[in-house]
């Protein structure tokens, strides 16, 4: 049951991402991107270790600077035991420097935290380096993580991108 309710909240912040990001191409759009990465990092402190993850972005280039809704998916841990997963629906803003923030959840074999995050990254195109402060809002459990991000920005053609009928 618990494996359900996770697949589910995954399916929902995509559906959320999704409809936050057609409301976003159709106000302001002069181009448009999705962009789907992986990310090698290590978090630091009690519970850290090699963190793993995916990310989407769906960006709109508006006023010379990048806006972007992103969802996030990480695991830390080694071969041998998981230490946790992570799932973070933020928004980003940047121009080769930026950053990004919004809910995080994390979960480990001890419970679930919901908290905030923060993300500082820089990078040009492709390649990103980054940091990431994380702090849960009921247990005082704070994430520290750093590491690199490869993404693949593929344009959107078209004029107007939305999600349903119109």
């Amino acid at each position: 049951m618990i494996f359900f309710a996770m697949k589910l909240r995954y399916w929902c912040l995509i559906l959320l991402v999704l409809f936050i990001g057609s409301f976003v191409g159709r106000a302001y759009a002069d181009d448009r991107f999705i962009s789907p990465g992986i990310k090698f990092g290590y978090t630091f402190g009690e519970g850290g270790g090699v963190t793993v993850g995916a990310e989407v972005s769906y960006i709109v280039w508006y006023n010379n600077l990048a806006h972007a809704v992103v969802l996030n998916l990480d695991i830390c841990g080694n071969e041998d035991k998981l230490k946790f997963n992570k799932m973070h629906l933020g928004y980003q803003i940047s121009r080769g420097v930026g950053v990004e923030a919004g809910p995080t959840m994390f979960w480990t074999d001890k419970g679930v935290y919901f908290g905030a995050s923060v993300t500082p990254f820089a990078g040009i195109i492709i390649p990103y380096a980054y940091y990431s402060y994380t702090v849960a809002f009921n247990k005082k459990k704070v994430l520290n993580e750093a590491g690199m991000l490869l993404k693949l920005p593929m344009a959107i053609e078209g004029h107007e991108f939305s999600i349903g009928l119109n």
